[in-house]
């Protein structure tokens, strides 16, 4: 194998962006039981053209022939009653995490969760919409596919790793 000069450690665990439990996978492990092809980790953050806050602005990655194209927001809260949004305050950069995009968990009625399978550390899931009123909305969402209110459920919007437990 040569030198082991600048070859990092096998990682036995995914290593997350923040708590554990909570947050999105910043690099996963190693360890599987079956690899196919190759996996390209993107660790980024979004800088705004410039480098001047801006209220929105697009990100594209692409590798080869995948390319995914993602719309960055600052700021924005749900309107009353989750019928809709602030308008994003001025932004300049954001970590691309999942952390920042569609999704989440309501555990308010512990018997009867509620969770976005495909993100369960999103923002933006509540059984009542009401609470969701003067709370931070997902500042990354799919170009396509934009966030109106509440009720819209989009395909969750992030570059990076995804947890082993999430719906593909």
């Amino acid at each position: 194998l040569g030198s082991k000069k600048g070859q990092r450690k096998i990682r036995f665990a995914d290593v997350p962006w923040g708590k554990p439990e909570k947050s999105s996978i910043l690099y996963p492990s190693d360890l599987c039981l079956r690899k196919p092809g190759t996996d390209v980790i993107v660790v980024a953050k979004a800088h705004a053209p410039g480098g001047k806050a801006v209220s929105s602005f697009d990100v594209a990655v692409r590798v080869g022939a995948l390319q995914k194209l993602c719309r960055i927001h600052g700021l924005r809260v749900w309107q009353s009653g989750g019928n809709g949004l602030s308008a994003p305050r001025p932004i300049a950069e954001l970590e691309m995490r999942y952390d920042h995009a569609w999704g989440g968990l309501d555990d308010s009625d512990p018997m009867a969760v509620l969770e976005e399978a495909r993100n369960p550390v999103g923002v933006g899931i509540a059984r009542d919409p009401a609470s969701l009123t003067h709370q931070a909305a997902p500042g990354i969402e799919d170009i396509a596919q934009p966030i109106l209110t509440a009720k819209t459920r989009p395909p969750p919007a992030g570059i990076g790793a995804i947890g082993r437990h999430w719906e593909p």
